[in-house]
């Protein structure tokens, strides 16, 4: 997917802020030796909203120890119920079982885990990175328990957000229990952020997808006039680290959808291959 020679491409960032940062610094790092200048757009799509009510709290404390596999459906799910729990680790340490395994759905989820003291060996997930979804995690989780008929799981998630695993392991006899601990809230249609996409040119950009929501929610915004430069999105590309994001890309009117690994090393490298060196 390399690019031809350009002037100023683009690269616009649409992840929530706290995620982005990381994203943007690996970029910067690895666009500084270029010698065409690189624009990169932050655009956060959505922002994370961590639940920090105290009864989301005592849902937590309550049914934590009573199951054997928590789930968290994304970072974000981590650092929000680790936000909830204020000292976390020794909160949960305190409220675990010792045998409780933990089922992540991406390699950024088990990141985050590892970094706030959660034994590796206690996190399961899809070892193949094409299969970082719910369906992979399933898969996983059977090759680790062949019979879940009888357990306990506990979803710690956004507010909706994915429902396929609950509904499959509910059929399958496990007690699902679900905690939202963070909502997420669409890009003001006021936001300045909008009106830096007026400014890029209608070629030479790229946008970095990794929620197929967010991606919902810029149709949306474009079918209702939030930003209406639509021919920058017929010309640009997308890079989407999904099977599902790449669909909803396609469905929004991207000229050209790609696809990656996921995590902010896979996206940094695929950027550069798109980038005119």
């Amino acid at each position: 997917m390399t690019k031809s020679p350009t002037i100023h491409p683009n690269i616009i960032v649409t992840r929530p802020i706290g995620q982005a940062r990381h994203l943007i610094e690996v970029l910067q790092r690895q666009i500084a030796g270029l010698n065409t200048p690189v624009q990169i757009i932050n655009l956060p799509l959505l922002t994370i909203v961590p639940k920090e009510d105290e009864s989301t709290f005592k849902d937590l404390t309550k049914i934590l120890p009573a199951v054997d596999l928590v789930v968290f459906v994304s970072p974000n799910a981590v650092e929000c119920t680790m936000r909830l729990l204020g000292d976390f680790h020794q909160t949960w340490n305190g409220l675990a079982k010792r045998s409780l395994q933990i089922g992540v759905m991406g390699g950024s989820s088990k990141e985050a885990l590892l970094r706030h003291g959660i034994a590796d060996q206690n996190i399961i997930l899809p070892p193949d990175s094409a299969r970082w979804d719910s369906e992979g995690l399933w898969g996983q989780l059977q090759n680790f328990h062949s019979d879940w008929h009888g357990k306990s799981v506990l979803f710690l998630k956004g507010e909706g957000g994915r429902e396929w695993l609950a509904d499959t392991m509910s059929s399958a006899g496990v007690a699902v229990s679900a905690i939202s601990v963070y909502a997420r809230m669409p890009l003001n249609d006021l936001s300045p952020a909008w009106r830096q996409l007026d400014q890029a040119p209608d070629t030479d950009s790229i946008w970095v997808l990794t929620s197929s929501e967010a991606v919902r929610y810029l149709a949306a915004s474009i079918a209702q006039g939030v930003w209406r430069n639509v021919s920058n999105l017929r010309n640009s590309s997308a890079l989407c680290s999904h099977p599902n994001i790449a669909r909803a890309a396609h469905e929004a009117g991207f000229g050209e959808v790609m696809q990656c690994s996921p995590g902010d090393e896979a996206i940094a490298q695929a950027l550069l291959t798109w980038l005119p060196k």
